[in-house]
């Protein structure tokens, strides 16, 4: 029977997670027993994308249910307009008692009722006691942060269940981000030897467009010139760091740590399930969790994200409720823009704004996901991914670039330029613009809008009565709507034979 009351939101998020790290995502040498455990008892989507592969700009969409251009921050250090509505005004008047603890990364912070961010003081004076023992990087340099924020979350949620009031905790841990400082357990625990084999061949970029060369700082000369390529901080991520096979044994240890602090990520996920199972909260609580982006460690030959690729991308994305979501449920395609609304249906509100589906409804009763396809924005590319193909587009230069996702599963065959393939490009770049060209922040639009019979400061009526009345029918899913329709009337007729060539 599925459970009535306002479930509990656990949101774990963490910085960086690459699908490989876990292995319920299919990588049979990743340990990860804990978000596996998860997954069994959940629903896993399996073609999960971020809105926008870099922190800020996904981390906003994420409180805003908006994308990247709607709110502004295209990028890092950027910052996102002010007076719109966030997660935080949905839950409140529900009300959620909202925990936010740890990494933010979003600019101004939401009305949450309890902030965990603990301060490079804080730190280390735990760096100097007896607690959090287990929990120091393998260089020394102290106390891991999110340890921290993860057992003051779990205090937080505690003193939430005191007063009574189902809470909303965003645990955002920073982990497996730079910098790969782990317990030396978790170095221990994961084999080198069995680290996925890069997916890069030689000389593969040089046919990059322009854009993304910029993207990821391909040309650039990084900073900490001053470190010998021998070692492996030299080869941190955002410094336009490109594969060279002389230096490989440097790169494999900073893959090796990365692999391992993904590990510890996992523990701190399995202390987060502890404390929900010691307050027999299963039935209670939707636990989600997933990532903001991955990372690129060298696959197609560089360390970044900020690009298309599966590796950065894609991200994973569990949800669980016991008793009111099916356990062990596999399923397709999710936005990260899904998990704000479903957070908002969970928590029995409606964000009339939100550019991503309802989820929780739609699975708890042994749906499909609702999507077939899911686009994203970064900076000034946009791209669409769909089970058989993946289109990007960068708007200032013009060009694109186009992959078999079934046939070319590591997107290493670039088909923009394939007269064969020049119909099937076509359309879909047609459907992927008009859904940019699409995307409105409606709830701000309305709130606009001049009722009938008002006029002005001019005194002349400002928006005409047949325009006033469309607009009041805007949802912010309406473009996602149509793009998913528009990708299968696509796919039908190819599978029908009809505009494949």
């Amino acid at each position: 029977m599925k459970n009535s009351k306002r479930p509990n939101i656990l949101l774990v998020c963490t910085d960086s997670t690459r699908c490989d790290t876990l292995r319920f995502m299919g990588n049979q040498e990743a340990v990860s027993p804990h978000a596996d455990r998860l997954a069994s008892e959940g629903v896993c989507f399996e073609q999960a994308h971020t809105s926008s592969p870099v922190c800020t700009p996904a981390r906003s969409s994420l409180i805003t249910g908006l994308h990247a251009p709607l709110h502004g921050c295209l990028e890092n250090g950027m910052t996102r307009r002010e007076g719109l509505d966030t997660i935080c005004d949905v839950l409140v008047n529900a009300g959620y008692w909202r925990i936010m603890a740890g990494k933010q990364h979003f600019g101004a912070l939401p009305d949450f009722d309890r902030v965990v961010d603990p301060s490079s003081e804080e730190l280390a004076k735990l760096s100097n006691s007896d607690e959090f023992l287990d929990d120091r990087a393998f260089d020394g340099s102290g106390v891991i942060k999110d340890a921290v924020v993860t057992a003051r979350c779990i205090e937080e949620m505690g003193n939430a269940l005191l007063d009574g009031k189902p809470f909303f905790a965003f645990c955002s841990i920073e982990a497996p981000h730079f910098p790969l400082k782990p317990p030396q357990r978790c170095l221990e625990r994961i084999d080198q030897s069995s680290l996925p084999n890069l997916n890069y061949r030689p000389g593969e970029e040089d046919k990059w467009p322009k854009h993304l060369r910029d993207l990821i700082g391909l040309d650039e000369v990084g900073e900490n010139e001053s470190l010998a390529l021998r070692d492996p901080e030299y080869w941190q991520e955002a410094l336009g760091r490109s594969y060279d096979a002389k230096y490989r044994e440097a790169i494999d240890e900073w893959r090796h740590r990365y692999y391992a602090y993904a590990n510890y990520t996992d523990e701190l996920l399995g202390r987060l399930l502890a404390f929900l199972d010691a307050k027999d909260l299963a039935a209670d609580t939707l636990v989600i969790f997933t990532s903001d982006h991955g990372q690129q460690y060298f696959d197609h030959g560089f360390n970044d994200k900020h690009c298309w690729y599966d590796e950065s991308w894609r991200v994973p994305l569990v949800m669980r409720q016991t008793g009111t979501l099916p356990a062990g449920s596999r399923l397709g395609f999710a936005s990260w823009l899904d998990i704000s609304s479903t957070i908002a249906a969970a928590g029995g509100t409606k964000w009339k704004g939100v550019q991503g589906f309802n989820l929780y409804t739609c699975i708890q009763y042994g749906g499909r996901s609702p999507r077939s396809c899911v686009a994203g924005t970064l900076f000034k590319s946009i791209a669409l991914c769909t089970e058989k193909w993946k289109l990007e587009y960068y708007i200032e230069e013009g060009q694109g670039r186009l992959f078999d996702r079934v046939e070319d599963p590591k997107e290493q065959y670039d088909l923009w330029h394939s007269v064969e393939y020049r119909s099937i490009r076509d359309q879909l770049l047609i459907a992927l613009l008009r859904w940019r060209a699409d995307l409105e922040v409606v709830e701000e639009r309305q709130r606009s809008l001049v009722v009938d019979g008002e006029r002005g400061e001019d005194g002349k009526r400002i928006v005409a009565h047949r325009v006033g009345e469309a607009t009041r029918r805007w949802r912010g899913i309406d473009s996602e709507l149509r793009l998913d329709r528009a990708i299968q009337k696509i796919e039908d007729e190819i599978c029908a034979g009809v505009g494949a060539g």
